[in-house]
């Protein structure tokens, strides 16, 4: 059913489907990953490398659970948009509060340099660089892909935030026109109970990951050139 609707969002755009790599069919890991944040990381590098080995300079990468914002088609199909040399464009909103630095026009959006953690890999453009950056900084995860993505990866590349955003995931629109989702999900999240040890290590480094970004931030001035918002969908 997703991918007869995908196939619909997308008609008239090139584009290819990747199968999602399977959480149940995986080995066991020692990662603190789970099966499915694993599977979900592997199903992004599988089309992060379909860039590395092709001639493309970009790739859109959409999870199956998207809705699309206006003029999605003319900003995907147009290249000349794209500042030289950015790495990543965060397609996506979550509605989170996020930093933002300068707005630069592109066609009737803005751009934002991307300073602040803005989870979500639902929609995203990679350039080359920013694919073979991905590859390299997801062989041994020991996060989620977003918290890799988001801001560890940033620290190192170019990432822009589109604004308003042009993709928004299933489960946040709903939230954000308090209605009813519309695609919902065959796959369960594991009830498997988490011990005091595990939640109390996953929050302090949490809180560890916070301070590197003040500090990152601090150590930059970004502070002083960039604003605090929430990124729309339109």
């Amino acid at each position: 059913e997703r991918r007869i609707r995908m196939d619909a969002l997308l008609q008239g755009l090139p584009f290819q489907r990747l199968a999602a790599v399977d959480g149940t069919r995986l080995p066991e890991t020692s990662s603190p990953l789970s099966p499915f944040e694993i599977a979900c990381l592997e199903s992004h590098r599988q089309a992060a490398q379909l860039l590395v080995d092709s001639d493309a300079a970009h790739v859109c990468i959409l999870e199956d659970d998207v809705h699309l914002g206006n003029e999605f088609a003319e900003f995907i199909c147009d290249e000349s948009w794209i500042p030289s040399g950015v790495d990543i464009i965060k397609l996506e909103t979550m509605l989170q509060s996020v930093r933002l630095g300068q707005p630069v026009a592109a066609r009737n959006r803005n751009l934002h340099r991307l300073y602040t953690r803005h989870h979500g890999t639902a929609g995203y453009i990679l350039s080359r660089r920013g694919a073979h950056q991905l590859l390299t900084m997801t062989q041994n995860p020991q996060k989620p892909l977003d918290h890799i993505i988001f801001p560890d990866i940033a620290k190192q590349l170019i990432m822009l935030q589109i604004s308003p955003a042009l993709v928004i995931q299933d489960d946040v629109l709903a939230s954000y026109q308090r209605s009813p989702a519309q695609i919902m999900s065959s796959i369960q999240r594991s009830n498997t109970k988490r011990s005091i040890g595990t939640i109390l290590l996953r929050e302090g480094s949490r809180v560890v990951q916070h301070l590197r970004v003040a500090l990152y931030r601090a150590r930059r001035g970004i502070y002083t050139i960039s604003t605090a918002a929430k990124v729309n969908f339109k």
